[in-house]
């Protein structure tokens, strides 16, 4: 089975299977490298987390990466 997926570029299906792992980034215009930037995920919830215990597991991920 498939869902209908839309995005202000136009729409598609995919299977039910998939989940969205959006990321939206916006900078200034003009140059891409200036800060601040804005990064948004799409994520999801464990099911033993709360915000402030998933934003916790973000930070300790990113600490690994750098």
């Amino acid at each position: 089975m498939t869902s209908l997926y839309r995005i202000q570029e136009g729409c598609f299906a995919l299977p039910e299977t998939f989940l969205d792992r959006t990321v939206n980034i916006f900078v200034p215009s003009g140059n891409e490298r200036a800060t601040p930037s804005l990064n948004i995920f799409r994520d999801t919830l464990r099911p033993d987390e709360n915000l402030t215990t998933y934003i916790d597991r973000q930070i300790a991920l990113m600490k690994k990466k750098t």
